[in-house]
C-alpha cells in the first residue's frame, strides 16, 4: 500500500515536472534568445531526475544499487539549486553574468565532490544548500528593490521551497519529524509553478508592451506617411505655384518691354526749349505715359498720362492711349482730343480701369495746357519768382466722355519753368509712411530754376530718393521738365 501511494505520488509529480521542463525547452528552442526559458527547463529537468532517483531508492534491494541512486540524488540536488539560482540571474537583469557564471561553476564542482563523498561531506553538501538558499534570497530582494515586475510571485513560490528545505534539514538532523521526500516535491513544486506563472506573466507583458509598441509605431507611419503626402502635395503645390510666377513673370516682362517700347527713345531737340524728361517704373509693368508729337507749324504737343494700377491691363490702357494720341493729335483742339481719347478707352470695357492725362500744346513762347485726373502742373514765372500750381478739374480717361474739359495758356518768357508730374512722386511714402505731398517738390523747383531742365529732374530725384530711404517706388514715377532758355 505504501508503495503504491508512493509510486503514485511520485508518477505524477514527475510527469509535472516533465511537463515544465519540455514546454519551456520548446520555447527555448522557437526563441533561443529567451535563455530564461532553457534554465527553467534544466531547474525541471534536474528536479525530475531527483524524483527519479528517490524512486529508484525506495525500489532498490542492493547496498551498490542504493548508494548509486543516493549518489546522484544528493548530486542533482545541487545542480538544481545551481539552475534555480541561475534562473533568478536571468529574471534579475542587473546582476553581471561573470559573477553568475563563477556561481554556477563553483555549484557544478561542489556537486561534482559531494557525489563522490555522499556520506563524508553531508556538511558541505547542506552548506552549500544554505548558500544557494541565500543568495536566491538576495536575488530575490533585489528584485523588490528595483520593483521587478511579478517578482512577488517568485516570492511566494521561493517561501514555500525554503520553508521545505529548512524542515528538511531539521528532519535530516532529527530535530523533528517528518517525510523529507513529500516536504521537498511540497516546497519545489510550488517554487517551479511560481516560476512559470512568472515567466509566462512576463511573457505576456512583452507580448502586451511589443503590441502596444507596433501599434505606436504604426500609428507613428501612418502619421508619417500622411505627412509625407502633406509634404509631396505642398511641395507640388510649391512647384505649380513657382512655374505660374515664372509664367506670369515673364509675361509681366514681355509688357513691360512692350510698354517701354512705346515710349520715345529721346525727346526731341527743338529751338527754344530746353526739354527733358524722366521715367521711374515700380516692379510690374506701369500705367505711366509720356509722348511727344511735332507740328508742321514747328509747334509741338507733350503728352503724360498714368492709367490706373499696374499689370497687363495698364499696359493695354497705354497702348490704346498711344494709338489714339498720334491719330488725333493732328486734328482736333485739346479738349476735344481728350473726349476722344475717353471714348475710346471707355469702349474697350476695361471694368474699373481709368486713365489721368496731360496734354500741354508748345508754340513759340505760348502753352496750352488741359489737364485730366493729373496732379497740378507747377509753373516756375521768373519775372515773379514763384512757383504756381496749375489746377485743372477734370475725370479721368474712360468714364464720361462729355465732361468740360477745361485748358490754360501759359506766357512763357526766358528762364521760366514748367514741370508735368505723374501722382507718383507726390504719393512716395518715406519710413512713417507719411506722404512727400507738393510742397517740398515746390521747394527744390524754386531751389533749381538756374539748372538746365535734366538737372532740375536730378535734384527732384535726390529729393525722392532721400525722402524714401532709397527703397523702390510702389508706383511709377513720371517727370517732364520744359524750359525756355535765358540765351
Amino acid at each position: 500500500t505504501y508503495m503504491s501511494r508512493w509510486t503514485g505520488i511520485s508518477m505524477f509529480y514527475a510527469g509535472v515536472l516533465l511537463t515544465f521542463a519540455v514546454i519551456h525547452l520548446l520555447l527555448f528552442i522557437f526563441y533561443p534568445k529567451e535563455k530564461r526559458n532553457l534554465y527553467f527547463s534544466l531547474f525541471a529537468g534536474c528536479l525530475l531526475l531527483i524524483t527519479y532517483f528517490l524512486y529508484k531508492l525506495e525500489l532498490a534491494s542492493y547496498t551498490i544499487a542504493t548508494i548509486s541512486f543516493l549518489r546522484f540524488a544528493l548530486f542533482f540536488e545541487i545542480i538544481v539549486l545551481v539552475f534555480a539560482v541561475r534562473l533568478m540571474y536571468s529574471i534579475n537583469e542587473k546582476q553581471k553574468t561573470v559573477y553568475a557564471n563563477l556561481v554556477v561553476i563553483v555549484g557544478l564542482l561542489v556537486a561534482i565532490v559531494v557525489y563522490f563523498y555522499p556520506t563524508d561531506l553531508i556538511w558541505l553538501r547542506e552548506l552549500i544548500i544554505l548558500l544557494f538558499v541565500a543568495e536566491l534570497l538576495r536575488t530575490l530582494y533585489q528584485m523588490y528593490r528595483s520593483k521587478r515586475g511579478g517578482a512577488w510571485i517568485i516570492g511566494v513560490g521561493m517561501l514555500f521551497f525554503v520553508l521545505g528545505l529548512i524542515t528538511s534539514i531539521l528532519i535530516n538532523f532529527q530535530f523533528i519529524s517528518g517525510d523529507v521526500r513529500i516536504i521537498n516535491m511540497a516546497g519545489s513544486g510550488l517554487l517551479i509553478l511560481s516560476m512559470s506563472i512568472f515567466l509566462s506573466r512576463d511573457f505576456a507583458v512583452t507580448r502586451k508592451n511589443l503590441q502596444e509598441k507596433l501599434t505606436e509605431v504604426q500609428d507613428l507611419s501612418e502619421r508619417a506617411l500622411e505627412q509625407e503626402r502633406i509634404s509631396k502635395e505642398q511641395e507640388i503645390e510649391k512647384r505649380l505655384l513657382e512655374a505660374e510666377n515664372r509664367r506670369k513673370t515673364a509675361e509681366l516682362e514681355e509688357a513691360r518691354a512692350l510698354q517701354l517700347s512705346m515710349l520715345p527713345k529721346k525727346m526731341p531737340t527743338i529751338n527754344g526749349y530746353d526739354l527733358a524728361v524722366y521715367m521711374d517704373t515700380a516692379t510690374e509693368v506701369g500705367g505711366d505715359y509720356y509722348d511727344y508729337s511735332t507740328e508742321q507749324d514747328g509747334s509741338i504737343v507733350l503728352a503724360l498720362g498714368d492709367a490706373t494700377g499696374h499689370g497687363l491691363k495698364a499696359g493695354i490702357m497705354v497702348a490704346a492711349a498711344k494709338s489714339y494720341f498720334h491719330t488725333l493729335v493732328h486734328e482736333v483742339d485739346l479738349c476735344t482730343m481728350l473726349k476722344r481719347i475717353s471714348s475710346g478707352l471707355k469702349n474697350m470695357n476695361m471694368h474699373l480701369m481709368y486713365m489721368g492725362f496731360i496734354l500741354a500744346k508748345c508754340q513759340g513762347s505760348k502753352v496750352e495746357i488741359t489737364i485730366a485726373g493729373m496732379p497740378p502742373a507747377l509753373y516756375y514765372s521768373k519775372n515773379r519768382n514763384s512757383v504756381e500750381q496749375i489746377v485743372l478739374k477734370g475725370l479721368p480717361l474712360g468714364g464720361n466722355v462729355n465732361y468740360p474739359y477745361q485748358t490754360k495758356e501759359l506766357k512763357m518768357e526766358p528762364g521760366d519753368v514748367l514741370l508735368l508730374m505723374s501722382d507718383g512722386l507726390m504719393e512716395l511714402f518715406n519710413q512713417e509712411r507719411d506722404i512727400l505731398g507738393v510742397e517740398k517738390i515746390e521747394q527744390v523747383l524754386l531751389n533749381s530754376v538756374d539748372y538746365s531742365s535734366a538737372d532740375i529732374i536730378q535734384q527732384i530725384n535726390h529729393l525722392a530718393e532721400t525722402w524714401s530711404g532709397g527703397k523702390d517706388p510702389e508706383d511709377d514715377i513720371t517727370l517732364m521738365v520744359l524750359k525756355i532758355p535765358e540765351n
